[in-house]
């Protein structure tokens, strides 16, 4: 009977384990409703921005075709932008430029923006200041052959 003892025992330790642990999940839980502002920023692993330059193909596939599809790298594809800067499937696109974007067509407005915004003082300035403190600065310099050819996008990810 001694041993029969022991086996209970046992059995009670591992109970008490259980439910250890299911009291901490729902504390976590609890913590996460009280800070509801914050929601998104409760679960996220790291973010990375990435710069990429929005007049050459992206060289990824990705959803957020509909509302409810996150905007995740499906596929990176070898040899391409995305591939060289690091970019990995499975991030998901949480913001252009600092403008937090949602879905597909969020995304696609802000990079149109950012080349419009790009060319406008491309257009008036470049061929004055081509050569001269300017050509080097803001826009990205010798970089893809001066200014006005690259058009730079920061892309925020969750990772």
């Amino acid at each position: 009977s001694s041993h029969h003892t022991t086996d209970l025992d046992v059995h009670d330790v591992e109970d008490i384990e259980d439910i250890e642990a299911v009291d901490s999940v729902e504390t976590f839980d609890s913590v996460e409703a009280d800070h509801n502002g914050l929601e998104e920023l409760s679960f996220k692993k790291d973010t990375r921005t990435v710069r990429c330059d929005a007049k050459r193909p992206f060289g990824w596939t990705r959803g957020g075709e509909t509302a409810q599809s996150p905007l995740e790298i499906t596929k990176v594809v070898e040899g391409k932008q995305a591939d060289k800067l690091g970019i990995q499937p499975g991030w998901t696109i949480t913001a252009c430029n600092g403008v937090a974007v949602t879905t597909a067509a969020e995304f696609s407005t802000a990079v149109a923006e950012a080349k419009e915004a790009n060319e406008r003082p491309a257009a008036s300035s470049a061929s004055a200041e081509r050569g001269s403190e300017g050509a080097g600065g803001e826009n990205g310099g010798p970089n893809g052959g001066g200014g006005a050819e690259a058009c730079w996008v920061e892309v925020q990810f969750d990772v």
